[in-house]
């Protein structure tokens, strides 16, 4: 696996139950002082999305991902499709090996509640 030598181009980060304001905040001046352009912060409990704003030094309710190429995805659309990923998780057999449900469950691990952020607002 390679080092990488320049910023990515996205972070996304899943809100969860202990993520402080003040950690999240920390976190993504972080990301913008490493040079990473778009820094989103989803959460699952409210289903929004927020991307950092570099200027202002916070973040700001988006209801799309936006990017310099044209690219755009509606954030709506990306919960239909983490609907649909844990829909067909759920329909999975039960008798399946512990390693896999254990993986499984990881990528449900976003629909984890996540309220603690902006109680510190």
């Amino acid at each position: 696996m390679a080092i990488p030598t320049q910023p990515f181009e996205v972070a996304v980060e899943i809100l969860s139950p202990s993520d402080s304001a003040q950690y999240l905040n920390r976190k993504c001046r972080m990301y913008s002082k490493w040079g990473i352009q778009h820094i989103f912060v989803f959460d699952p409990e409210d289903r929004t999305a927020q991307e950092w704003n570099h200027s202002k030094g916070c973040l700001e309710t988006v209801d799309a991902m936006r990017f310099e190429n044209g690219a755009t995805t509606p954030v709506d659309r990306i919960w239909a499709e983490l609907d649909s990923r844990a829909k067909r998780l759920d329909s999975l057999p039960t008798n399946l090996s512990a390693r896999f449900r254990a993986i499984s469950s990881c990528d449900r691990g976003c629909y984890a509640p996540g309220r603690a952020a902006r109680k510190h607002d």
